[in-house]
């Protein structure tokens, strides 16, 4: 038989608002979560069981055998990102609010977020005004170079993990890799904010 076409994309469009509806369902409940345990626990606390669970879904999406789980487990990646996105500045904001100069608390954290990006643009800026010949110069030519070298970083840095796989004679060197750098972020924020909270 012909397939009906009209009849297969209702039954995709079902489908895709049923687990759009789902996954914002998991959203919700996920956040509400984390709000009662920031209450119960602290943010110390939190962020540790964020990291802690950032590292358990690495090694298993590393040691996986059934793709299902492997996705799962990356899928779950989202959780403790977010948290490390948020949870840093909530215990830098209730920081500086008890204090008078709340605004340098702030200043200060975005200054070392942002210093990287600074330099960078301190030097660029030198390098471009070195290679212009003419009042506006290369700019775009430049920053097209560029633009290429940085789609083909990836290519370069697999070819440095190449070897490290090769040594190790497994694909699951850089994920254990992370997963302890995820352990070694344990360790910080359980000296910092857990074991000595007061100092914060």
């Amino acid at each position: 038989g012909a397939l009906n076409v009209p009849v297969v994309a209702d039954k995709l469009a079902v489908r895709l608002a049923v687990d759009i509806e789902l996954l914002l369902l998991g959203l919700t409940a996920a956040c509400k979560a984390a709000a009662i345990m920031l209450v119960r626990w602290g943010e110390g606390r939190v962020l540790l069981a964020l990291e802690l669970l950032h590292a358990a879904l690495l090694l298993t999406a590393a040691f996986a055998t059934r793709r299902a789980l492997a996705l799962a487990a990356i899928v779950g990646l989202g959780l403790p990102f977010a948290g490390v996105l948020v949870i840093p500045y909530t215990i830098v904001g209730q920081a500086a609010a008890k204090t008078s100069g709340a605004g340098h608390y702030i200043a200060t954290m975005h200054l070392f977020l942002r210093l990287p990006e600074l330099l960078v643009s301190l030097a660029e800026g030198q390098h471009l005004k070195a290679l212009s010949w003419q009042r506006r110069g290369p700019t775009l030519p430049a920053g097209s170079a560029r633009l290429g070298l940085a789609a083909h970083l990836p290519l370069f840095f697999t070819s440095q993990v190449g070897p490290l796989v090769a040594a190790t004679g497994s694909t699951r060197t850089p994920v254990l890799v992370a997963a302890g750098s995820c352990l070694v972020a344990v360790g910080l924020v359980y000296h910092f904010l857990v074991a000595s909270p007061g100092e914060q």
